[in-house]
């Protein structure tokens, strides 16, 4: 199975809900569609981007990494990412991999978040 996307840009705010597996198959696509998302060139800045992990079914480092690297890009760019709807193994994953705080929190981290070692 893959991954695919649905988008809803609307107000200062963009939702990226993805449906599927983030895996080594789909991370650059998910980075690339979130970065995207980020560096949106229409006409209304983008404040927030919101990526909803309900209908993803299984993460692995790779999609950890690509989240991640999203964040990071997001921030550099003043834009807002929080991770929203991760449950089941994807909470675990990230919560395993250190950054589920940082990814799911609402309000502002101080740094970028590094994937553990």
């Amino acid at each position: 199975m893959s991954v695919s996307f649905d988008i809803d840009r609307s107000g200062g705010a963009t939702i990226v809900q993805m449906h599927g597996e983030v895996d080594l198959d789909a991370a650059d696509e998910v980075l690339e569609k979130l970065r995207e998302a980020i560096l949106d060139e229409s006409d209304q800045p983008v404040e927030r981007v919101i990526v909803d992990l309900y209908d993803v079914s299984m993460l692995d480092s790779t999609g950890v990494g690509a989240l991640v690297a999203a964040y990071n890009v997001a921030t550099e760019q003043g834009v807002k990412l929080v991770v929203i709807n991760a449950r089941g193994i994807v909470q675990r994953v990230l919560r395993i991999a250190g950054v589920l705080e940082i990814l799911t929190s609402t309000t502002p981290h101080r740094g970028r978040p590094r994937r553990r070692s």
